[in-house]
């Protein structure tokens, strides 16, 4: 249904008709050049707003250093390596995109590692296409607050036929332009732009998020590689000991000191410590499988940094503090408004749309030879949809029930996020009071071989016993380092709940 006001036509005589021509004519130029200029400026807001997403690189830190291996746990690693960053090219792996970052030792620090891999994962690529998708949209939505334009122009033959004259063919030309502006829509168009900014900060939360959980598998990969290569080490350090004792009891067996049940015993001994360190080679390679995978790089190109999550949380923490920031809980909490928004977008489509319309029509030899000719007219109208057959209001049921999903599926986040926390605040508390503990083993098995060394040297200590001695060492050591590597891994997974280890690994603290 249409209601109008009266509206204003005037024919417009002949003598002014070239005019009305000309003026159609040029104010239709005029509308194509808007509309070609609106199109150059959101082509290049669009390019800005890419550029934008895009995430500078992080500056490399110049505080990565190298540590040893279980010395680096007991002292606290080696010096820094200060080499100064140099620009090149990396080489066959990343190409140009790693300029900027290898130092003069040819490796990078983790920092620029995590760095080159945020900005080149297909992942975080994804997400940040989202968000630029997401916010056009806004721009998209934003259009309806504009006049449309729309300019018809037709010309073609006319066959005219009459029963009291004869039939001819006359040139038949017609041109029409029509501009609507809308008035008001009873806050449909307000809030369908509102709903459209809410996606774009959820997807702009999506990409941070995206950004840790990369983060979080860069770092636990390395950690997982370090972790291993202390293993290694730590094995083939058992495997030698274990040699040395072989070599002894052989020794001894054939100066008729030893018997042969005795070269077995060791035999079967040396053989496990020997399958245990094949299997840390083996878990190790996985370890620099995984590196590589997620970075694309060797982890052995990789500067070895001296001391690893640099950050403290106190035993008191609030879980519901830390959680508050999250990215993935304030994107489940944007996704719930902007379906709030759609609900009132869609609950203002059952009142009536307001308008205002301008027409102006130039005609020429239109049914017949009638000449040149045309009208203006400018007039207010309503258009309102009496019956869709119960479509809208079926609409709005459906977004509600999207709306108790969407609470749902927060509450569903916010208790998972919170368990996380618990369980990781659980973790360190264990951990610090192991921390002293494991570190004391370590020092008391040593001096334990140490002493045990002297004795056997008197005669006072068996080979075997030098063993079990050795493998309570082996065992504490491996209990060290796994500890510290485990400790270092949850403090990261609390940095990344709170939606902080972007930053935080950006920082080069590590």
């Amino acid at each position: 249904m249409q209601m109008f006001g009266r509206p204003s036509t005037k024919v417009l005589r002949k003598s002014y008709i070239p005019l009305a021509l000309a003026m159609v004519v040029m104010l239709a130029s005029a509308c194509a050049t808007k509309n070609s200029n609106s199109s150059a400026t959101a082509t290049n807001s669009t390019s800005q707003s890419a550029a934008l997403v895009q995430d500078q690189p992080i500056r490399p830190s110049l505080n990565s250093g190298k540590s040893g291996f279980l010395k680096s746990f007991i002292r606290g690693g080696s010096e820094a390596d200060t080499d100064p960053i140099t620009t090149g090219s990396i080489g066959s792996q990343k190409g140009s995109q790693e300029k900027g970052y290898f130092r003069k030792s040819g490796k990078l620090s983790l920092t620029d590692v995590v760095s080159l891999t945020l900005n080149t994962n297909p992942e975080v690529d994804i997400a940040k296409a989202q968000e630029l998708d997401a916010e056009i949209g806004i721009e998209i939505e934003k259009a309806a607050y504009h006049p449309q334009v729309d300019l018809t122009a037709t010309v073609g033959p006319e066959h005219v036929h009459s029963e009291s004259a004869s039939s001819y063919v006359t040139d038949r030309g017609e041109v029409n332009l029509l501009v609507e502006q809308k008035l008001y829509d009873f806050g449909k168009t307000k809030n369908a732009v509102a709903r459209r900014r809410l996606l774009h900060e959820s997807a702009t939360l999506r990409k941070s998020d995206t950004r840790e959980k990369i983060a979080l598998e860069v770092m636990t990969a390395y950690l997982g590689y370090l972790r291993q290569s202390d293993l290694t080490a730590s094995s083939a350090r058992n495997v030698r000991a274990h040699q040395r004792m072989e070599n002894l009891v052989r020794m001894n067996a054939e100066g008729g000191n030893g018997t042969a049940a005795d070269v077995k015993r060791i035999e079967t001994r040396l053989d496990a410590a020997q399958n245990d360190k094949l299997q840390n080679d083996d878990r190790l390679e996985d370890s620099v499988a995984a590196f590589k995978r997620l970075t694309e790089m060797e982890p052995s190109r990789v500067l070895r940094p001296k001391r690893l999550a640099a950050v403290t949380l106190s035993n008191d923490y609030s879980i519901e503090a830390m959680v508050y920031n999250n990215p993935k809980l304030l994107s489940t909490a944007a996704d719930q408004r902007s379906l709030e928004k759609q609900l009132a977008h869609q609950k203002a489509t059952l009142y009536p749309e307001f308008f205002a319309q301008s027409e102006m029509t130039y005609k020429h030899n239109v049914s017949g030879e009638t000449g040149e000719g045309g009208e203006v007219k400018g007039l207010v109208g309503m258009r309102f949809r009496l019956y869709d057959g119960g479509k809208r209001r079926r609409l709005i049921d459906q977004i509600n029930a999207r709306i108790r999903e969407a609470n749902a599926r927060h509450r569903k986040t916010y208790r998972e996020l919170v368990q996380e926390a618990e369980q990781n605040r659980q973790a360190l508390r264990t951990s610090r009071e192991k921390t002293g503990f494991l570190s004391d083993s370590v020092q008391a098995a040593r001096k334990v071989i140490n002493v045990y060394e002297e004795q056997f040297k008197a005669g006072k200590r068996t080979p075997f016993e030098m063993l079990d001695a050795q493998r309570d060492l082996y065992r504490a050591e491996q209990d060290a380092i796994n500890h510290r590597y485990d400790t270092a891994i949850t403090k990261y997974k609390n940095l990344r709940i709170q939606g902080k280890l972007a930053d935080h690994l950006a920082s080069g603290k590590l």
